[in-house]
Formats: structure tokens, sequence, C-alpha cells
């Protein structure tokens, strides 16, 4: 976290100079130009581009911001919220075998078994 915190200070604090004089319009960024200016980038894409990495002319990555803010999905008491939780709403959708939470007998004979040579 503080690499990624380090590598946005020093985007966002000498880069936007270099991000305005970087002629490159192209969406594809080879590798070795990508680490040359990786803090550039980084700010671009903050900025809302993304690029294509390519490596001997072919496609092996895409740079770009993720897909949401929110990343983490959080249960909603509002009805009218896309992440509103509906308690029995899978309810006859699954089913859970009657001896789930029975004991295996393999596994038994195996946590039991005595692993280590008696001692002399």
């Amino acid at each position: 976290m503080a690499l990624l915190r380090s590598l946005w200070d020093d985007a966002t604090s000498c880069v936007h100079n270099e991000v305005d004089a970087m002629t490159v319009q192209a969406k594809s960024v080879g590798v070795r130009e990508m680490r040359g200016k990786f803090s550039a980038y980084l700010a671009r894409v903050a900025a809302g581009e993304s690029f294509d990495i390519v490596l001997r002319g072919k496609k092996v990555a895409e740079l770009r911001a993720p897909a949401s803010e929110e990343e983490d999905w959080v249960p909603s008491a509002d009805p009218a919220s896309p992440n509103f939780r509906r308690p029995g709403a899978l309810k006859g959708k699954m089913w859970i075998s009657d001896d789930f939470n029975d004991p295996d007998p393999e596994i038994e004979a195996a946590m039991e078994a005595d692993i280590f040579p008696p001692e002399h």
C-alpha cells in the first residue's frame, strides 16, 4: 500500500507536466515504455484512459481503472437498493444433504493415525 501511495504521490506531484507533454495518443504501449513511465501512465489511467500493454507486438495485458468504485458488496436494508438482501430468496433452490455434518470415518481414521515412529 505504501508503494502505491508513493507512486500516486509521484504521479500527482511531478508527472502532470510529463503527461501533458506526452504526444503518444495510441492506446497500445510496449512493456519497456510502460515500465519506464509507469507513474505517468497511472496518472493517465486515473484520468480515465486505458491501455493495452504489448510484448513483441502481442497484447499481454490491459491497464485500466476498476469497473466500479465499490469493490466490496454491502447488503442494504433499503428495498429499493440493488444490494437489498431478501431473506428466504433462495428457499427451495438449494439443497444440503442430511448427512452434511456427519463425521467421515476415513478422515477421522487419518486424524487419529500414528504418523510418527515410536522413539526408542
